[in-house]
């Protein structure tokens, strides 16, 4: 067995002017600023910390290392072996394990901290690295080196600690998974370079529309200052709206309400919008590379259910499905109105009359003399939760071909034609649509009404939504059992003051500690009274949630899902096909051109062992741009 040594570094960054976060692995350590000042090892027995150019790099030879980020640290001694810190043999290694991955498997964290806590049952400080922001090594004063040593070696010797005590306890293939993470990542993409200049173009002209739009801008008022706009609104004596990252339902009724008499109603998210967009533009502008690839951050087990997570800067797993719309003045069109379904279907002729797309997916393009296979599977979630609730019936339809949705549509009587519900009803289609990807998890009325819109285009009424929902759990009690089957459990164990273990198909578990029944306060909207509320919590890692029956059966669906999907993806790799990306349901492979699209539809196509009977199918397009 191979000795296992503990390998980090510490580096100079600065948050707001230096930092991973904006300019990715490569960009950051590439950067005039990258400064590796400090490295520090543990082998189990002995700890060193100090700067690199004293480290004895021959005790690397023939141990496996292990990393909290093994992404970053991987990234730093590569280029300290191009810049001439380290010799060539130190990246000469077989094995480098991620604590971080680990511990997002095994804890749901990410962060040493966290995994120190939960594994070790330590606390440990981290101030020593927060003080070292903005900091050359060679401008702090002794006392300060030290404690920044100690600091470190104390980090390699966590790292060492969580690696032996809980390595054996992470599958081989989530290993797999995490290492295609990074790899993958620091593969990066290729992007069109000419469309990238036009749409910063385009959204700088857009941004400077948008906020003279805005009445306080010209008093030197930040667009989206919640104290700007509240001030607009006692002016003009209309309510002012909640803040809509924590109620978007609420700010997006405020603005139907008031857009129509006061167009800076809707200027205000015609220019968060925009800016957003920017914001990403500008990341992938300085993560390019010379080649015109950039690298991305993909989190391993970012989700408590196993799916990944994007980076803050630039998140390809939740780009926008559709293009953003420009008039001729630059002005935002917005996409709930016709105006902009219409400039979509017939977008040659809109775009003679001046008006531009900015199609953030098209972005990603395929290298030379490559073309991009974007696969997805077949609404994979509806159907593993029909696995799950035993409806065999809709199992066998879809089977024999039928699609899930007028499947769905048959069996609760809503459609009894003779030819494809798709075809013959498209807007009963689009509700079977929404109805089997937003009540499948017990929804109420409100956040159906936001599914029905996002999912389905559909624009229902809050009566309306009120009686889908009621109308779908009287058509599904299959799957209202599990929500109470997995509700009464869960409320069995916050009586217990116990932990709560769901296992899947697959053998691994989701984990839910310290169940526990909570009395809170809540306001009836109705009355305006205030109220008991029971609910019940559990801890995720380190944050505690709330659960109910529907939202535990989304957590299962949703990890059996993405167990399937990664299956797919380690049997693409194997097969020789390069995954780019991975998004839940969907692969972005890179094959040569001439390739044939099947060759990836039989990696994914297929329903594992422990999921028999559930029908996997998928749909693939070749293309030289990232489409949906």
């Amino acid at each position: 067995m191979k000795r296992v040594i503990a390998f980090d570094t510490e580096t100079y960054y600065h948050k707001t002017q230096y930092s991973v976060a904006k300019l990715g692995n490569y960009g950051y350590t590439h950067h005039e600023s990258f400064d590796p000042y400090l490295l520090s090892v543990y082998d189990g027995e002995d700890a060193w910390a100090g700067e690199p150019a004293n480290f004895n790099w021959d005790a690397l030879q023939g141990a496996a290392l292990v990393s909290h980020n093994k992404s970053f640290d991987q990234a730093v001694l590569h280029r300290m072996v191009e810049l001439g810190l380290a010799p060539d043999h130190a990246i000469d290694y077989e094995d480098w394990f991620c604590t971080s991955s680990m511990s997002a498997y095994l804890f749901n964290v990410h962060s040493l901290s966290d995994a120190i806590y939960l594994g070790l049952g330590s606390r440990v400080s981290k101030q020593a690295r927060s003080d070292m922001n903005g900091k050359q090594w060679a401008d702090v004063d002794p006392a300060q080196k030290k404690g920044m040593i100690d600091y470190a070696s104390g980090d390699a010797i966590h790292c060492w600690d969580l690696w032996n005590k809980f390595g054996h306890l992470w599958p081989e293939q989530e290993r797999l998974l995490a290492d295609h993470a990074v790899y993958r990542g620091n593969h990066g993409f290729a992007v069109d370079t000419e469309k990238l200049a036009e749409y910063v173009a385009l959204t700088a002209e857009a941004q400077d529309v948008a906020e003279k739009d805005l009445p306080w801008t010209d008093a030197g008022k930040k667009p989206t200052s919640p104290y700007a706009i509240a001030e607009e609104c006692r002016k003009v004596g209309i309510p002012s709206p909640p803040v809509k990252t924590h109620d978007a339902d609420g700010f997006a009724d405020w603005e139907a309400a008031w857009s129509d008499k006061f167009p800076w109603v809707k200027g205000v998210s015609h220019y968060r919008t925009v800016n957003s967009i920017r914001n990403i533009l500008d990341t992938i502008k300085a993560r390019l590379r010379p080649d015109g690839t950039v690298t991305y951050g993909s989190k391993y087990f970012g989700a408590h259910t196993g799916r990944s997570s994007g980076d803050a800067g630039f998140n390809v797993l939740n780009m926008r499905k559709f293009p953003l719309v420009l008039d001729a003045d630059r002005r935002v069109v917005d996409d709930e109105s016709e105006n902009w379904r219409t400039a979509l279907d017939e977008k040659d002729a809109y775009e003679k009359l001046g008006y531009r797309f900015i199609d953030m997916r098209s972005l990603i393009v395929a290298r030379p003399g490559k073309i991009l296979c974007c696969a997805d599977l077949a609404q994979i979630e509806p159907r593993v939760l029909a696995w799950l609730t035993g409806n065999h019936e809709l199992l066998q339809a879809i089977s024999g071909g039928m699609s899930l949705y007028e499947a769905s549509a048959r069996q609760c009587g809503a459609w009894t034609g003779s030819g494809d519900l798709k075809h013959g009803d498209p807007r009963l289609y689009a509700m079977q649509k929404s109805r089997c990807l937003g009540l499948g998890y017990g929804c109420g009325p409100d956040k159906y009404r936001t599914v029905a819109r996002e999912m389905a285009g559909l624009e229902l009424t809050l009566d309306q939504c009120k009686t889908e929902v009621v109308a779908f759990r009287d058509e599904n009690p299959l799957i209202t059992r599990l929500w109470r089957r997995l509700g009464d459990t869960f409320k069995d164990c916050a009586a217990r003051k116990s932990n709560f273990e769901l296992e899947l198909p697959n053998g691994r578990s989701l984990r839910y500690k310290n169940v526990r029944r909570m009395i809170e306060p809540k306001v009836n909207k109705t009355t305006g009274k205030i109220e008991r509320e029971i609910r019940y919590s559990a801890e995720v890692g380190t944050r505690l949630k709330f659960f109910h029956g529907g939202m535990l059966a989304e957590n299962l669906t949703q990890a059996v899902a993405r167990d399937l999907h990664v299956e797919g993806v380690i049997r693409c790799e194997e097969s020789g096909l390069p995954v780019l990306f991975h998004v839940y349901d969907e692969v972005v492979v890179e094959v040569d051109k001439g390739a044939d699209k099947r060759d990836v539809l039989k990696c994914i196509e297929v329903t594992p062992e422990w999921l028999p009977g559930c029908p996997v199918s998928a749909e693939a397009t070749l293309t030289p741009c990232y489409i949906k």
